[in-house]
């Protein structure tokens, strides 16, 4: 009979989640038998968290919003006819 031998566990890194991709937990597989013995799980995108500010363009005929990213720093700018 064959004996049975014992798992050499490998380790898949965790990845964390930014804004706009999902991450994924730490995961743990048998690197002889490749049997995975603690799946990795999705964890989902955090999503953008904006602050917004207000302001006008230099002569004053359009007014301008500027949200800003608190998390990654993605800005974007929209404009208004006042």
């Amino acid at each position: 009979l064959a004996q049975a031998r014992a798992h050499v566990i490998a380790i898949e890194a965790a990845v964390a989640p930014t804004c706009t991709t999902t991450g994924l937990t730490e995961g743990k597989h048998c690197s002889v038998c490749n049997e995975i013995l603690v799946a990795q799980e999705v964890i989902p995108a955090l999503g953008h968290k904006y602050t917004v500010s207000w302001d006008f363009n230099a002569d004053f005929t359009k007014k301008i919003k500027t949200s800003t990213c608190t998390v990654c720093g993605d800005v974007l700018i929209e404009e208004f006819d006042r």
